[in-house]
């Protein structure tokens, strides 16, 4: 699940067509029961051309690949995503097409079965967020996840609250948001992509996501709760901005670090 998280994240990003450039600084902070699921994410982001660069500028836990100091660039034109180390100068490469790929054969091992899906949308008005007129709403989203891989079986009841405060007035931003909403992605669970489709045509109208603050509850069968978590992205600023072709380039003499691009 985390993959397909990562993979459907990695794919907004490929939806930026060329426009001038454009900067915004990002804040994450997820709070939770346990310290494990705490984090605090800084990002400083940059698009221009199809490409955008991805700065993790503070990670109080590091998360996957999300690394203090590292940097993502995601290239529209090669279907690449280069994680970027300048302490150890490494480039890790990854095929997006290679990681879709792995995602479907996944898909053969791992069932996805998700029933009891409810879902309530409130209008909670208009507000300012850094200057921008902003449409508030609210999502409840339950469900239940049923997940078998080989002779293990889980299942998941999941709470879901959104409270998204979105503004169509982001030129840049708004343009990369509506493609995304506009794309029809595949994860390859039927179950998974029918309830995705249902939660981004939710997201539909409302703009560009300014401030979202997200709280999840997850349960086992019997309805303990195993974890509960709540996080707020706050975009705290932005920038129209040229940058030098060289700000979205791959270092020259960096080496090579576990590279995920699939068979030679």
């Amino acid at each position: 699940m985390k993959k397909i998280i990562l993979i459907m994240s990695v794919l907004m990003a490929f939806t930026v067509t060329s426009f001038a450039g454009i900067e915004w600084t990002s804040k994450s902070t997820t709070t939770a029961k346990k310290k494990r699921d705490r984090n605090e994410i800084f990002m400083k982001i940059a698009a221009q051309d199809g490409i955008v660069r991805q700065n993790f500028i503070n990670v109080k836990r590091k998360k996957g690949m999300m690394e203090e100091g590292t940097y993502w660039l995601f290239n529209s034109k090669d279907n690449m995503i280069y994680v970027v180390n300048p302490d150890d100068k490494t480039v890790t490469p990854m095929s997006l097409d290679y990681m879709l790929n792995m995602t479907q054969m996944v898909n053969k091992l791992v069932k996805i079965n998700i029933t009891d899906y409810k879902a309530e949308s409130k209008s909670l008005g208009t507000e300012k967020i850094n200057g921008y007129n902003c449409k508030h709403i609210k999502l409840i989203t339950d469900y239940t996840m049923k997940m078998k891989i080989t002779f293990i079986k889980k299942t998941f009841i999941i709470h879901e609250e959104k409270e998204i405060w979105g503004s169509k007035s982001v030129k840049g931003l708004n343009n990369l948001n509506k493609m995304f909403l506009n794309k029809d992605f595949k994860t390859g669970f039927k179950d998974l992509d029918i309830m995705i489709k249902k939660q981004m045509a939710q997201n539909k109208g409302i703009g560009f996501p300014l401030k979202t603050i997200t709280r999840t509850i997850h349960k086992n069968k019997k309805g303990k709760v195993k974890s509960d978590s709540t996080t707020t992205t706050i975009i705290e600023s932005i920038i129209s901005k040229k940058f030098p072709k060289s700000y979205f380039e791959v270092p020259k003499g960096y080496s090579i670090s576990r590279p995920l691009e699939g068979p030679q």
